[in-house]
């Protein structure tokens, strides 16, 4: 990222990342893995050319381990803020930085460093799984974008409790911004 962002939006970006991972309800926690920004989610394809990005099946891959050890760190990937895995399952390069799969779950809260490429980038990458529901929270509002796939889904509300299709929940009220 080449400007920096103002610290208020830093500041509250980062409180709401760490509010969906504290407030998180309705989950089994030894079955879901979540996974935020310092894990990168590869892809196959590239940036530059939209429509050929995919996140990664990972039940057709045939040899997971040389996948792990030769395929993965070469492949392009992106940073959401925020991944769930519960139901779908997903593969980790050994240091586990680097993440293959269909996430349960995946959220950007959107900075000011998130340009309008970047944004739509991500929505087309993460509609290429019909199993991955994908929210996107703006900075200076209680609005957060839903989808399932590529099915547009209600919007929702900061001031509420946010849920996904699937029955999980999670309270961001107290991150709210007050009218």
């Amino acid at each position: 990222m080449d400007s920096i962002m103002p610290m208020a939006t830093t500041k509250r970006h980062n409180k709401i990342i760490n509010e969906f991972v504290r407030n998180v309800s309705g989950v089994d926690f030894y079955d879901v893995d979540i996974l935020t920004s310092d894990c990168l989610l590869v892809f196959w394809g590239n940036r530059a050319e939209l429509l050929t990005a995919n996140l990664i099946d990972i039940s057709q891959i045939e040899d997971i381990e040389h996948f792990k050890e030769d395929v993965m760190n070469d492949l392009y990937c992106v940073q959401p803020d925020f991944m769930m895995f519960d139901k779908n399952k997903f593969i980790e390069n050994k240091r586990q930085t680097r993440t293959a799969g269909f996430p349960d779950l995946a959220i950007e809260v959107w900075s000011d460093g998130n340009d309008i490429k970047e944004q739509e980038f991500k929505k087309i990458l993460y509609s290429t799984s019909d199993a991955t529901e994908h929210w996107y929270v703006k900075q200076g509002s209680n609005e957060v974008e839903c989808f399932l796939g590529n099915e547009t889904l209600p919007k929702q509300s900061l001031l509420n409790v946010l849920k996904t299709v699937n029955g999980v929940k999670f309270d961001l009220t107290r991150r709210a911004i007050k009218q």
